[in-house]
Order: C-alpha cells, then structure tokens, then sequence
C-alpha cells in the first residue's frame, strides 16, 4: 500500500517481503544491477512500518495470519542498504543509529495507529518505552486476511500487557 504496509495486512507475510525486497536489493548492488528508484522508495516505507511495528525487545504483534520471528537483522540489512538510522535504531534496539523524531504515526493507507511515549535514548530507555498498536483497517486483500478488526496490543515496562492480534491465540 501507499503507506508501506503490505496489502494483506498481515505482519509477518509483510515481513517475509521486505526479507525478499533486502535480499534482492542487496544482490542487484552487489552485481552492479541499476534498481529502479520507485523500487527503493517503497522499500523504505516498508521497512519504516516494520521499525514502527516492532515492540521494544524486538518481537512483532502477530497480526493477521502470522508467526513470530526476529527480523532485525532485515532492519539492519535494510539500515546499511538504504542508509537510513531509525532503522539502524530500531536493529540495535537503541545501541546505534538515531531514534525516529515523532513518537507515534498513522498509516493511512492500510488504517494502522502505532503510539508510543518515545524511542528511548539508550538501550535501557528503548527497552522500557511503550508501545500502542491499533488496528483500524479494513480486511487485507487476498487469502491470509482474518477478521481481527479493531484489534490492539500494549507493551509497556518491558513486557505485552495487553495482547488483542484479532485471531484469538
């Protein structure tokens, strides 16, 4: 979607193609292969929206049809390839890089609110912030959709408080 997340708004198959995206950008560079710069631009913004999404140890709100996983080292792939710091940031988990200015944004494409009360100065204060998702989307586009409408998690003090991804496990 316009606003970087992808169309079946479901975390981890958004996760699985930026994995895919990083990896051929990342090839494309190495053999020398001009990429067209759309291509990167929209890259961008989904990493972007996966730095916003990730909880501060790092894990991800299982959204939709997903499973967990640790996709830091795409952000840092991703930091490296497009020298971007927020995603160098949020790889580190607030050891390297620089913090996004705002503390919370609206995707308004996809329909998504991620809140939080700051990105932390340091590892310790990273780790402690907190942390808002809410869904306010309309139902993704194709097969891995579910209907977890209105959805939320909270993570605060450095663990899930409240945990609602919308498909009941």
């Amino acid at each position: 979607l316009h606003d970087g997340v992808q169309v079946e708004l479901s975390t981890h198959y958004h996760q699985l193609v930026i994995e895919v995206a990083t990896t051929f950008v990342a090839l494309a560079r190495w053999h020398g292969l001009g990429i067209e710069p759309t291509l990167v631009e929209r890259l961008a913004h989904s990493l972007s929206f996966s730095l916003w999404m990730q909880h501060p140890d790092g894990s991800m709100p299982l959204i939709g049809d997903s499973d967990n996983g640790d996709h830091r080292p795409m952000l840092a792939l991703g930091a490296e390839l497009l020298d971007l710091p927020e995603l160098r940031w949020g790889a580190t988990l607030g050891r390297a890089g620089a913090p996004p200015a705002a503390p919370a944004r609206h995707f308004a494409s996809s329909g998504y609110f991620v809140l939080g009360d700051g990105w932390g100065s340091d590892p310790a204060t990273f780790a402690q912030r907190q942390h808002i998702f809410y869904d306010c989307a309309q139902l993704g586009a194709g097969s891995h959709c579910h209907y977890d409408l209105f959805n939320f998690t909270y993570y605060a003090g450095g663990a899930p408080v409240v945990v609602d991804p919308g498909r009941y496990t």
